[in-house]
């Protein structure tokens, strides 16, 4: 339920990210991955380890408007 919340809030992957080389279809399959991966994490009350922090911080931000009066998905750097 969370996933498809998110999914219709925000259908398309975000802009293009300078040096980023993917295709467009590249970047939206990644896009609908990464709303699983926190929608995942999020249902299970964890947070989200990932050098991609751009796209689930965008993705956190979607939660809270959705949710204002539910916990923050929190977004770190992955461990070393």
């Amino acid at each position: 339920i969370v996933a498809g919340r998110l999914r219709a809030a925000e259908p398309s992957a975000p802009p293009k990210a300078r040096g980023d080389t993917r295709s467009k279809p590249m970047r939206q399959a990644s896009w609908l991955l990464d709303i699983q991966i926190a929608a995942t994490a999020y249902a299970a009350g964890l947070g989200v380890a990932t050098a991609n922090r751009r796209d689930f911080e965008l993705i956190a931000d979607v939660l809270e408007r959705l949710l204002p009066t539910a916990p923050k998905l929190d977004v770190v750097d992955p461990p070393v």
